[in-house]
Parts: C-alpha cells; structure tokens; sequence
C-alpha cells in the first residue's frame, strides 16, 4: 500500500513533515483502515487504532484530533486511490486487442473487487449521516473520474456500437454499478444476507454471480452483444 500521506489536505490535521512523523500518521491510518474493515466505525476506538499501529494515544491527538477527522482523512485517502485506480484500469492501452464485451465484463469485476476490499470504510462512510455532507462528496469525486474514463473508452470503440451520448450512458453506467455495490454492501453489513430467506435474491458483492449478472446489465444498457465467454 502506497504513502497514505503524500498528496492529502484535510482541514483540522497536523501535517507531518519529518518522515518519522509520516511513517507514523501512515501505521495509524493502516490501522485504522483495518479496524474499520473487519470491525465497523462504531466499535472502533482511538486506543484501539494507537495500539495496532504501536503508537501512543497522544500521538493520535496530536495529528488528528478525534476520530471524526481521523475518518475524514482516511477516507479522503481511499478517494484519492480510487481515482488513480479508475484511470489506471480504464486506460486504452490496457484493452487493446479485446473485445468489448469481454472488456466491460472484466472491468466490472475488478471494480467490484476493489469496492469488495474496502467496503466496511464506505459503509461507515454511508452511515455517518450527521456528516452526510462530507462523507457523500468524496463518492461523487471517484465517480465522476470513472464516467469520464468510461466515457473515453466508449469513444474509442463508437464504430462497434452507437451511442448518440457517450457521456451520459458512461455516467448512467456508472451510477448503474456503484449503486448495485453499495446496495448489496450495505445489506450485507446489516447481517440481511446471513439472514435472507429464499425469496430473497440480494447478491453478495463476494459471489462471481453478483459479477456476471452486474456486467450483463452494463452490457445490455449500452448495446454491446455479449458473447457465450462473457455471459460465463
């Protein structure tokens, strides 16, 4: 995992300058990140996050101030790997060579991949609805990143289908996966799918089905045929 430190600016946090300062504030916020994934935001405390990362508890006071700003950073930090993970993954070169059937039907899987290992943060986040103003933002900032991305590679391969807006269908595109991720997310956060009966067809975001099905609809709303290697 990359610097957690490098390039984000949150009002309220003490910059670290020194690099004993940054490796610090970094082992906080992987702790932190794991608590927050394998325990909810609720049941994690700041003793807690000092202690995994094996700093003191006035060294979390002195960077971050309370928890509240601890989690706007942490949060901020997984934005900003999500952008760079979005253009990464949409970049043509990546593609070339591949049918765009097939294409889409892997990027859907990794982006559900990539939600799928941070998703207790973006539950939390969700669920903090006293700071739903902050918390709803940094959501928007990564999808809109994805629906431009989406939107230059549906350009590229206009001669295959046609799109009279290339934009707004990426866009819908998107809105179509992340609200099928979140959805199913935060369901299974709320224990309903250990508990779901046999009328209930929710998917979990772990199950390749989840996938399969999610990447049909993309393909379906946009035109793309899908081939038997897809459809599998």
């Amino acid at each position: 995992m990359s610097s957690f430190t490098k390039t984000v600016n949150v009002v309220g946090i003490a910059p670290a300058v020194q690099e004993r300062s940054r490796d610090k504030v970094d082992r906080l916020l992987k702790a932190g990140l794991m608590l927050i994934e394998q325990n909810g935001y609720d049941r994690v405390r700041i003793s807690d996050v000092a202690q995994e990362a094996g700093c003191s508890v006035g060294t979390f006071y002195e960077r971050f101030g309370d928890k509240e700003t601890f989690f706007n950073f942490l949060l901020a930090t997984r934005v900003e790997e999500g952008v760079a993970g979005i253009e990464d993954l949409l970049a043509m070169e990546r593609w070339e060579g591949i049918p765009t059937d097939l294409a889409l039907s892997k990027i859907v899987d990794r982006m559900t991949q990539w939600f799928n290992l941070r998703k207790g943060i973006y539950c939390a986040a969700l669920n903090q609805r006293s700071q739903g103003e902050i918390n709803y933002r940094p959501f928007g900032q990564v999808s809109k990143a994805a629906s431009a991305a989406l939107a230059r590679f549906l350009r590229a391969r206009g001669d295959e289908f046609s799109l009279l807006d290339p934009d707004a269908s990426a866009a819908f595109a998107v809105q179509m996966i992340n609200g099928a991720l979140v959805l199913s997310a935060l369901t299974e956060s709320s224990g309903d799918l250990r508990s779901a009966d046999a009328t209930d067809h929710t998917l979990s975001i772990s199950d390749p089905e989840f996938t399969r099905q999610l990447s049909k609809a993309v393909c379906a709303y946009l035109g793309v045929p899908t081939s038997p290697e897809t459809q599998s």
